[in-house]
């Protein structure tokens, strides 16, 4: 049987209200639609790839909420294997997003368990060790990324970042374990320095 890919990282409920505009300082808009819709780097890309009939375990927690119970049931539904998606105390990491009728959107973060007391548990480490891949982003706390990473290289398994998530530079100890760093444009300018809206 191929290895597993394990993704960890973040999963969020995403409220997505559709406005005509963004609202000015002080105004009251009123929104023409509300959807709440399980989102997250981490979940997204765990269930994305468990749709494409790849065998999947996502590592993450969700909040002591209801919003908990639609992304474990959304990622289950997807076919993805949830052993390791743990409850803490306290809110879903949750995205509230403001769509306007342009297309442009407006997104607020709450972090919530995403960034909230992480602990690897010895069946998540064995679940790193095992895998054929391990895929992070940089949505959860850095240091968690570093030491499923350090476990990953030193069991021999690929690791790859999608650099989208938290602004700021990556550690140098994570980025010498990557096989494969996946930045957007916005994100290569920021960690290069140099310019990316030509393909030179």
């Amino acid at each position: 049987a191929p290895k597993p890919l394990v993704v960890l990282g973040s999963a969020n409920a995403d409220l997505f209200f559709t406005v005509d505009r963004m609202p000015l300082p002080g105004e009251t808009l009123a929104a023409s639609s509300l959807e709440t819709l399980p989102g997250g780097k981490g979940a997204n890309q765990a269930a994305a790839a468990a749709r494409l009939g790849c065998p999947t375990y996502f590592i993450g927690q969700v909040g002591s909420d209801s919003n908990a119970d639609l992304l474990r049931s959304s990622l289950a539904g997807c076919g993805v294997k949830l052993e390791e998606l743990r409850t803490v105390e306290g809110p879903t990491g949750t995205a509230l997003i403001l769509l306007q009728k342009s297309g442009q959107n407006s997104i607020v973060i709450v972090g919530g368990a995403n960034q909230s007391g992480w602990a690897l548990t010895e069946s998540a480490k064995e679940l790193l060790r095992g895998a054929g891949a391990l895929l992070l982003q940089r949505e959860v706390p850095e240091e968690v990324n570093l030491e499923a990473a350090l476990l990953a290289v030193e069991a021999g398994v690929p690791v790859v970042l999608d650099a989208g998530g938290v602004e700021g530079p990556i550690a140098p100890e994570l980025l010498s374990c990557l096989a494969l760093l996946s930045p957007n444009e916005t994100e290569l300018a920021r960690i290069t320095g140099m310019p990316t809206d030509t393909e030179e």
